[in-house]
């Protein structure tokens, strides 16, 4: 399959990002990731074009979405900092307007079911909570 789009993804280190960006790969999508920490990639995919840098810095946020097509959000809040996620979305939406990209997702990993998670009473209700709620 020839690849048509160019998928960004913020926050590839965790659960969530890996996933994804597995899934994109396996879909024939190109994937472009933002880390902050590239040693804690736990795969390796040459396929994966990463982009060290902070979610918080525009210029950052530039460079990762230049060229793609979709931005997936996979930011985790990190413990014991001040609430960011207002404010990367606020940077991110700016930079995808100057850019011209339309679509965007936000996932968060309390609402993602995948093997080998382990997530702790309050996620699984949590989790539990979601899946009602957005039972069609």
């Amino acid at each position: 399959m020839k690849t048509t789009h160019q998928i960004a993804i913020i926050g590839g280190t965790g659960r969530a990002g890996r996933y994804l960006a597995q899934k994109a790969l396996e879909s024939g999508y190109g994937v472009r990731m933002l880390v902050r920490n590239p040693e804690k990639l736990i795969y390796h995919d040459d396929r994966i074009q990463t982009i060290t840098g902070d979610a918080r810095d525009v210029s950052s946020i530039r460079t990762l979405l230049d060229g793609c097509n979709v931005v997936i959000n996979t930011f985790g809040q990190p413990v014991k900092a001040l609430p960011l996620y207002s404010e990367i979305t606020s940077n991110v939406l700016a930079v995808m307007s100057e850019y011209g990209i339309r679509r965007y997702i936000g996932v968060t990993g309390g609402s993602l079911n995948v093997d080998g998670d382990r997530k702790s009473l309050v996620n699984r209700v949590a989790s539990k909570f979601f899946e009602i709620c957005s039972a069609k």
